[in-house]
């Protein structure tokens, strides 16, 4: 009789996880900004001049 509150339990903290990470998915698909671009173009152009073809 006791095992129910606590599967009951267990089962609302499974349920706020899954909620949270489709929350956190959604907001960074929803964040994303023209800087996170910028710094993937800046990352390129340094791997560029490593190579010395710059």
């Amino acid at each position: 009789m006791k095992i129910k509150p606590i599967l009951k339990g267990l089962e609302t903290v499974a349920n706020c996880i899954v909620v949270a990470g489709a929350a956190k998915a959604i907001y960074n698909k929803f964040s994303s900004s023209d800087d996170d671009d910028d710094d993937d173009e800046e990352d390129e152009i340094d791997e560029d001049d490593e190579d010395g073809e710059d």
